[in-house]
């Protein structure tokens, strides 16, 4: 028999071992916790969920059973909802983010699309020196100016008639360089004179971000004296039925704005793009998302 050297046998039991190790990883079973390369798709029905330990879903995409809607859902260990997107029967869409008591507190508008819904943002009126007068001519006495962001406007004020006069009092708001009148109304002074409370709800005539300024002015329609009027508050807020939501037809007729939002010169109008333009879509971006995207 042939004599073998022995450096060629070590050789060959360790060529041996790395087959056996190569087979060996070739049989394990890949880590699942990286994904590299690309999107983790749902699709047909399915959703993927992240449950804490207590078994609680704190964060949940796809497809929801008891709605039939596609949406997100990121819910605080306790179970209470912080962030939600078309989980439950609401508006097709609606983005809402919950307090740990479960109040709205942030969501964009159910009826009224393109507008905040929450937070109800307040609107500032500044008095000028005729809040009290006795001009028989419509004065302005009180002023405000803001960037619309919710789709109903809000107004709370009072008015005083002297004795045996008649006052008139009118809310204008400036859009396209003209003003037009969003409420008017009288008050009678009677015999010892009167003080009148006066609530104007109404929806917004402009698209969400433009600019407008309203007046508010009075006279002494009949009679003399002075005329008084104050301001309680004011606000823009959230839709409580499709009623209100702002009409169509005076939103595609609003003007154009300049491209820094400011108002356009002369009109008191302002939006940050044109209102004929559509923001542009997204860039794709790696994530979960459905099959069918």
């Amino acid at each position: 028999m042939a004599a073998v050297p022995q450096d060629l046998l070590d050789r060959i039991r360790m060529l041996e071992q790395q087959v056996r190790e190569l087979s060996g990883r070739a049989n394990m079973r890949p880590a699942l916790n990286i994904v590299r390369g690309g999107p983790v798709s749902v699709g047909e029905g399915g959703y993927f969920a992240a449950y804490a330990p207590n078994g609680t879903a704190v964060f949940g995409t796809g497809h929801w059973t008891g709605s039939g809607r596609y949406g997100l859902a990121i819910r605080r260990e306790s179970g209470a909802m912080a962030i939600d997107s078309g989980s439950d029967g609401s508006a097709d869409g609606m983005i809402r983010v919950l307090s740990r008591s479960g109040s709205v507190i942030v969501m964009d508008d159910a009826y009224a699309d393109g507008y905040l819904g929450r937070p109800s943002i307040p609107i500032p009126w500044q008095p000028t020196s005729s809040s009290s007068t006795s001009s028989s001519t419509m004065t302005s006495a009180w002023l405000a100016a803001q960037r619309v962001q919710c789709p109903v406007w809000y107004l709370h004020t009072e008015s005083y008639a002297p004795p045996g006069a008649t006052v008139r009092v009118e809310v204008q708001a400036l859009q396209g360089g003209q003003w037009s009148t969003w409420d008017t109304w009288t008050v009678t002074g009677g015999a010892a004179g009167q003080w009148s409370e006066r609530h104007i709800t109404r929806p917004m005539t402009a698209p969400h971000m433009t600019h407008v300024t309203w007046r508010i002015r009075h006279q002494v329609a009949s009679g003399t004296g002075q005329v008084i009027t104050n301001v309680y508050g004011s606000y823009q807020r959230n839709t409580f039925s499709a009623d209100e939501a702002p009409p169509n037809a005076a939103i595609a007729a609003a003007p154009a704005a300049m491209a820094d939002g400011s108002p356009a010169d002369g009109d008191g109008d302002g939006d940050d793009q044109a209102l004929d333009t559509e923001p542009p879509a997204p860039a794709p971006r790696p994530g979960l998302h459905r099959i069918n995207d």
